[in-house]
């Protein structure tokens, strides 16, 4: 595998190349070599230049070959795209022996109830509890009662070390004797929360434990089938006459709160909070309290204390105080710390901890540190509190102990829990009436739980479970989808749609996985993102998954706050990623060979919070691949480039550079390109870039295929002149259906897990307009690599050869080993192919001419104000197809040298503006377009003319480029009139007065027989100006496309958004020999709750036969017209007329409800229009109803 270019600088000289251990990708056994032309050699002050490298790679074959683990490798593409030896390599591929998963994994037969704890104890499950919870009591038999448990740990991310089994926890169940569980009988067993402590034989001490993902440990409870496994006993009546009497032992506390992330929206830690003082305290204390039972005053205690630093400058100096002793102190400047002192300090009853944050004599600036948690060792009494006491024997063992135990019932139990999955009841013991006495003869640092009725725990909840079996599925699935519950149903159209539409694979499979199922199967049902991983590895691996998944979807967003620290309504964490201190990222869940930055499957994600945005994304998702809107709009490709200004800099070229590289070496020359290079704009007071932004909501809005954003960003911006905010321009795009594929090459624009703010690039990816996919970085990254990753992705997604979005990021991640390249993920379906413009048919532009007299002559140059014809020829499989083509022709390119504020100077190029762009009917396989060159144009080199053509199944595009342009040089012209303009709203024409809607959608009808000047130039730009404000004019050079077949007459459609009362509309407009005309019309626009009807008038009037009814309605209602005599009587009644806002118009031919035509008279009519209206501010829906009357006439 290949690397991209680096240069290193060390102490001493990097040799020339350097290569990681073999490792596998997917299937392919790999090692990538990295070359260094360019290294430093410190000692001598200077830089080498290697001019070649020659490598020699030698490869030991030994033994037979073996059948391929698979066949159909799913991976090929990638295997073809990076390997630099792909041919000789394809029979060095994984075997087909299945790798060995020594867990295996929950039970898949019969009924299960998962048992939820949060806390150690003795658990008792009654008969009352399990047939609440819909057990079949009467139908079991209680001596096949089984319990299992994983132990509660977290599961060891590394891929080397042994995972945990579910063990059978032998239990107590009493009344089972008679095989029934009858009203009255209960289970016992012993339980563990996700935290607590433990023995470590390598220090000599207990340990503390925790669990960053769960407070929950899970106990399965099943029935049926053998008798399950019960407490073992040992005696332990106190009789022994050696036993030595114990009156106290050693307790543990751990205090510690979670309610600050630690890393600042990131990782796992959390802490208790922040202790500031000030720089001009002397002093600052914080108090903390604890009540302890069991301890006399005066008892010795060990307390710790453990504390971070959370601000630079001065020393932190902290001093640690438990009851006013001074218990240890620290000074340090940056880290953790742990301080921690022991001496007779213990009170009974309430403890104070006091922490001082103090000044040193020196120090000028302040100091904030962070606690983390308070740790208390300390003998006690063994006097039982609420029931029950766990407690321990000596660390070091000796003999034979006697306990006794005091502030007990007579119904007590005593277990050993040693070994939480496997206790030992203690039996024998003499009870008392408040106390119990027993002997036992530990060989280790054992522990102890006496427990009367009263201290019994109940389960936080037990819920019944649907048996899973994911470790040995019936059949495989080519595609995955592993959901969160609440997401299954509106996830199931995408699964039916993969089972039909997956590129390159014949029958394909999908399968829908609810995600709690693999947190049972591989975790034994807690939530931990490890097992996500360990399932996706076990299914690619295993052997036992035929076919192996080659794509998995997360349905549903993650957050950093597993536990819910901050106190949302909801969690917010559906589908976790991996997290660790500063970085997340979903790609850790696709390396199954070790943290080799190899991703073995295509991971993507739909970062939904609810069911309705997963249906939602889901439904643009098909809709892109079922439906695809054919146009022009597929072949454009809008490249966004960040200018010079950073917060830390004025001098930034690279993002320009690399989308300069981008464009020439990446992009196929066929594709349109749209640049909005910042440089190009100009600040605003407020240092942003609004017409910037203006052309970006544009560009996106007028329809693209693919945008690439290269500069700086976050979640909630791009750039620092905000060219793009998240979420109010965002909400502008109304690009549905031409959704697009967005590049993000910027710093954590894709901060998926993150519950307080949703990430940019999946808001833009889940909203009904914008993207269908965006790739974009969960963290912060660097631009050198962004740009390498964005040029090797998007030329694979560009290529001729048909690959998912899944196959593109992976192949652009293997092409260099950046380790930023793991940040970037999917916002949509990897699995999605982009919908570029397919080329079965063969377009050839070749022939550009022009009339000159009689002749008809060929042009090589685009000439300002001369009438030319581009002309070819389209055929598919060689044989002349019909059809329609949208041809767009273009000026010069423009090359830019913009300098920069230190005198340099960076060049690029922009695209020559459009002059004409329009659609041509072909016949016979016969294109042909006019057009007029607009005069006013620069002169240049490399204009271009592009064809876009479909049939309606098919496409095709053809490119004649390198054309001259002339800004001048055809003959003159006599024309000095403007074009003509009428303008329109919802279909018909605008009348001074019209009443229109707030939100209005304006067309406008320009014509002129020399054509229409779209080119952009300053002062001929298409424009709309409202209310006769000349600063504010709205510029819709683009959205103008000419007439099918004509070059001189065309259209533009733009939404508004007016201000109610009265507003002036205008719209200028050039032809191609900057002749300008300028029309204007006054519309009203009112309150959206008004309904009034104007204008009243029928005509002709009077009639002899039929007449229409003419009026303005102030917004769309349902409309009737009744007709009456003079005395009042009706005699007509027209119904069903769907009124708009504006002017409408209705036929009626004159005659009442038999049929028969009216005398001569006067009559009267009325109009009345209802409308509904909801919305804020309203209770339900409101009837809006207006009325108008009128008189008419017959006369014959």
């Amino acid at each position: 595998a290949g690397s991209g270019p680096r240069a290193v600088e060390r102490e001493t000289p990097m040799p020339p190349m350097v290569t990681d251990e073999p490792t596998f990708l997917r299937n392919q056994r790999v090692f990538s070599v990295t070359l260094f032309p360019v290294r430093y050699e410190p000692a001598r002050g200077r830089a080498v230049i290697a001019r070649r490298i020659v490598v020699d790679v030698r490869f030991a074959v030994e033994g037979e070959g073996c059948a391929p683990a698979e066949p159909d490798d799913p991976f090929e593409s990638i295997y073809r795209r990076t390997l630099l030896n792909y041919d000789q390599a394809r029979s060095w591929r994984r075997c087909s022996e299945a790798e060995a998963y020594p867990a295996r994994g929950m039970w898949t037969q019969g009924e299960r109830y998962k048992v939820v704890v949060t806390e150690p104890g003795l658990y008792a499950l009654t008969y009352n509890d399990l047939a609440a919870a819909g057990l079949p009591v009467e139908m079991i038999d209680p001596q096949t009662f089984k319990v299992h448990s994983w132990g509660g740990r977290v599961l060891p991310t590394s891929l080397t070390d042994p995972r945990p089994d579910s063990v059978e926890v032998p239990i107590k169940v009493n009344g089972e004797e008679d095989e029934a569980f009858d009203p009255g009988d209960y289970l016992l067993f012993y339980g563990v929360g996700v935290a607590d402590w433990e023995f470590d034989s390598l220090s000599s001490q207990y340990l503390y434990y925790g669990n960053p993902y769960t407070d929950e440990n899970v106990y399965w409870l099943s029935w049926g089938g053998v008798q399950g496994a019960r407490v073992p006993q040992r005696y332990g009546a106190p009789v022994n006459p050696g036993a030595v009497d114990i009156s106290r032992f050693t307790d543990r506390i751990r205090l510690e709160e979670e309610r600050i992330n630690l890393y600042e929206r990131s990782g796992l830690e959390w802490i208790w909070e922040e202790l500031t003082r000030g720089s001009t305290e002397s002093s600052v204390s914080t108090y903390y309290t604890v009540n302890l039972e069991g301890v006399t005053s005066g008892d010795t205690v060990l307390i710790r204390a453990g504390l971070l630093s959370a601000s630079s400058g001065d020393p932190h100096r902290i001093r640690l105080y438990l009851n006013d002793h001074l218990a240890g102190e620290a000074v340090w400047g940056s880290g953790q710390v742990n301080i921690a002192g022991e001496g007779p300090w213990l009170e009974e009853g309430q403890n104070t901890i006091e922490i001082e944050h103090y000044r040193g004599p020196d120090d000028e600036t302040s100091s904030t540190v962070r606690l983390d948690y308070f740790e208390l060792e300390y003998r006690r009494a063994f006097v039982a509190a609420g029931g029950g006491l766990r407690f321990g024997s000596p660390i070091a063992p000796t003999g034979i102990y006697r306990f006794t135990v005091r502030g007990i019932g007579t119904d007590a139990e005593v277990w050993d829990i040693t070994d939480p999955l496997s206790p030992v009841e203690i039996t024998g013991f003499a009870a008392g009436s408040d106390s119990l006495t027993f002997d036992d003869g530990p060989s280790e640092p054992s522990q102890y739980l006496a427990v009367d009725g009263s201290g019994l725990r109940s389960p936080e909840r037990i819920e019944a479970d649907s048996p899973s079996d994911l470790r040995h599925p019936v059949a495989g699935a080519d595609y995955i989808v592993i959901s969160h519950e609440d997401f299954l149903s509106a996830a199931q159209a995408l699964v039916d749609w993969r089972e039909d539409h997956l590129a390159r694979v014949t029958a394909p499979r999908a399968m829908l996985i609810d995600a709690q199922d693999v947190y049972d199967e591989f975790a034994g049902g807690l939530l931990d993102p490890t097992a996500i991983r360990d399932f996706l590895r076990h299914a690619v691996r295993s052997g036992e998954w035929s076919p192996a998944p080659a794509y998995c979807l997360f349905l549903g967003t993650a957050s950093y706050d597993f536990k819910n620290n901050l106190g949302l309504t909801i969690s917010l964490n559906f589908i976790p990623t991996y997290e660790s201190q500063t970085i997340a990222y979903d790609d850790w869940f696709a390396y199954f060979d070790g943290n080799d930055r190899f991703p073995d499957i295509h991971l993507g994600r739909f970062a939904v919070r609810s069911e309705s945005e997963a249906a939602s994304w889901i439904a643009k998702t098909l809709a892109y691949e079922g439906s695809p809107e054919l146009g022009v709009w597929r072949n454009r490709v809008l490249l966004i480039a960040d200018d010079e200004f950073s917060e830390f800099s004025n001098l930034e070229t690279v993002h320009v550079r690399d989308t300069e590289d981008l464009s020439h070496n990446h992009i196929p020359d066929l594709y349109d390109q749209v640049k909005v290079y910042l440089m190009e704009y100009p600040r605003d007071s407020g240092g942003q870039k609004p017409e910037a932004r203006e052309d970006i909501i544009r560009g996106i809005n007028r329809g693209v295929g693919v945008v690439s954003y290269i500069g700086h960003g976050n979640s909630s911006v791009l750039a620092h002149e905000r060219v793009l905010r998240h979420p109010v321009d965002i909400d502008r795009f109304a690009n549905r259906p031409m959704w697009y594929i967005m590049m993000v090459a910027s710093c954590s624009v894709g901060q998926f897990d993150d519950p307080l703010l949703e990430s940019m690039a999946g808001y833009m990816s889940r909203i009904d307009d914008g993207a269908v996919v965006c790739f974009a970085a969960s963290r912060p990254t660097q631009s050198t690599p962004n740009a390498e990753l964005t040029d090797t992705t998007l030329a694979a997604l560009l290529a001729d050869s048909l690959l998912t979005v899944g196959e593109c990021l992976t192949s652009g991640k293997m092409a260099n080993f950046w380790t930023t390249n793991r940040y970037y993920l999917i916002f949509g379906d990897p699995a999605i192919a982009y919908r570029r413009p397919e080329t079965p048919m063969t377009v050839l532009l070749d022939s550009l001419t022009t009339v000159v007299g009689d002749s008809v002559v060929t042009r090589d140059s685009l000439i300002a104000g001369e009438l030319l014809s581009l002309e070819g020829t389209v055929t598919l499989g060689g044989a002349p197809v019909d059809g329609m083509a949208f041809v767009v022709v273009s000026g010069a390119i423009d090359t830019v040298d913009h300098q920069i504020p230190n005198g340099s100077t960076v060049r690029y190029l922009l695209p020559g503006d459009e002059l004409f762009r329009g659609t041509s009917q072909v016949v016979g396989g016969q294109l042909r377009a006019e057009f007029v060159v607009p005069e006013g144009i620069d002169s240049g080199q490399r204009g271009r003319g592009t064809a876009y053509l479909w049939d309606g199944l098919s496409e095709g595009r053809g490119l004649i480029d390198s054309l001259s342009v002339r800004g001048s040089g055809a003959a003159p012209t006599s024309d000095t009139l403007g074009p003509s303009i009428r303008l329109f709203a919802s279909g018909k024409p605008i009348v001074d007065g019209d009443y229109v809607p707030e939100d209005l959608t304006l067309e406008a009808v320009i014509a002129d027989p020399s054509g229409i000047n779209i080119s952009g130039i300053t002062g001929h730009q298409i424009r709309i100006i409202i209310n006769n404000d000349p600063a504010n004019w709205l510029d819709v050079t683009d959205y103008f496309v000419y007439d099918q077949g004509s070059y001189q007459s065309g259209r533009f459609t733009y939404p508004l958004t007016l201000p109610a009362g009265e507003d002036t509309i205008e719209v200028t407009a050039s032809d191609s020999h900057l002749n300008r005309t300028s029309v204007s019309t006054v519309v009203r626009v009112v309150e959206d709750i008004d309904l009034r009807i104007d204008h009243v008038v029928n005509y002709p009037n009077p009639f002899p036969n039929d007449t229409h009814f003419t009026f303005q309605l102030t917004r769309d209602a349902d409309v009737e017209i009744r007709i009456f005599t003079v005395s009042g009587r009706l005699i007509r009644k027209v119904t069903g007329i769907a009124g708009e806002a504006g002017y409408n118009q209705v036929w009626w031919n004159g005659r009442d409800e038999d049929g028969d035509r009216l005398a001569n008279g006067v009559y009267i009519y009325k109009i009345i229009a209802r409308a509904s209206r909801s919305g804020a501010g309203l209770s339900g829906s409101v009837i809006l109803e207006a009325s108008a009357i009128g008189r008419l006439a017959v006369l014959r």
